[in-house]
């Protein structure tokens, strides 16, 4: 086959399997293990705060939150995604107390899950609240005003657990699990807007003096979009089997057009009492016709 076919060929497939592409845009989805005590750095910036505010390591296939003792409040420790969201998406991530969160003096102790978008933040920790005590709080502070703010928490003294949020056609949900439990339970479901979220990430406030050390893991951080079901007729699936049905059986038939055998041209007939030459160019046809056969 020949160049000027194959090119041919190659523009008909790139043609119709490219209107497929456009259901992956926009779409996200990321999942970090921290395997190998490692994290991929084009996704998080990790934290990295003083050495009196705490610190944090990737190791045992974790993020892990080292807070020393401290005579006043300290700044927000925060790793953040690298990535905006447009649409609904679901965010979650795996915590581990590895030690007790302490008693706050005042305000509270909070390992949160916090989204920044456009229209509202929204924080779902797991806490000690001073009065309250331990529990999980949803926390959501809108920055439009048909929103409404929202504060709610629920008891638990999990030392293990998953906090996750969903937003799904405008509204927000705050679940928390239990490790060995089998479902999430909603501790709040807020209308939220449909505005892009531009933040994804896992913060430790400890807004209180502590006179003890402590230490908590997060770990199997996952964080997708969450779009439409597209029918198929729309996906690029379809378009790549479309593509193989026109594409094959074209190739087949530039094949065939290009290696069919060729009929000899018709001799014209000779004047009575000329002979006829013999032509040589019939020679190879006639042996590659022999040469069909299994001759002796």
């Amino acid at each position: 086959m020949n160049t000027i076919s194959m090119r041919v060929i190659a523009c008909l497939f790139v043609a119709m399997v490219i209107p497929g592409c456009e259901e992956q845009e926009g779409r996200i989805s990321i999942t970090e293990h921290f395997s190998g005590n490692s994290f991929d750095r084009t996704v998080w910036q990790m934290a990295r705060p003083a050495p009196d505010v705490g610190k944090v390591e990737i190791k045992d296939e974790s993020m892990v939150f080292t807070i020393p003792p401290r005579k006043e409040p300290r700044e927000q420790i925060r790793t953040q995604g690298k990535f905006d969201i447009p649409g609904d998406f679901e965010a979650m991530y795996d915590y581990s107390l590895l030690s007790p969160l302490p008693d706050p003096e005042k305000e509270y102790i909070n390992l949160e899950l916090l989204i920044y978008a456009q229209d509202f933040d929204c924080h779902f920790s797991r806490v000690n609240h001073k009065g309250a005590g331990n529990g999980v709080v949803a926390y959501f502070a809108p920055k439009l005003k048909d929103l409404k703010s929202h504060w709610k928490i629920e008891p638990t003294t999990a030392e293990r657990g998953t906090l996750k949020v969903t937003r799904m056609g405008g509204m927000i949900e705050c679940a928390h699990r239990s490790a060995g439990q089998e479902g999430f339970d909603v501790i709040g479901k807020m209308e939220c807007g449909a505005g892009p979220v531009t933040g994804v990430c896992v913060a430790l406030t400890v807004n209180t003096p502590t006179t003890k050390s402590f230490q908590l893991a997060v770990d199997n951080i996952f964080v997708r979009t969450i779009h439409p079901e597209v029918p198929f007729t729309e996906t690029r699936q379809f378009w790549i089997l479309i593509s193989a049905g026109v594409v094959v059986p074209l190739v087949g038939l530039l094949a065939w057009l290009m290696l069919r055998p060729t009929e000899p041209a018709p001799v014209p007939a000779q004047k009575s009492g000329t002979q006829r030459k013999s032509s040589p160019a019939s020679a190879p046809k006639l042996a590659e016709s022999v040469d069909d056969f299994d001759v002796k």
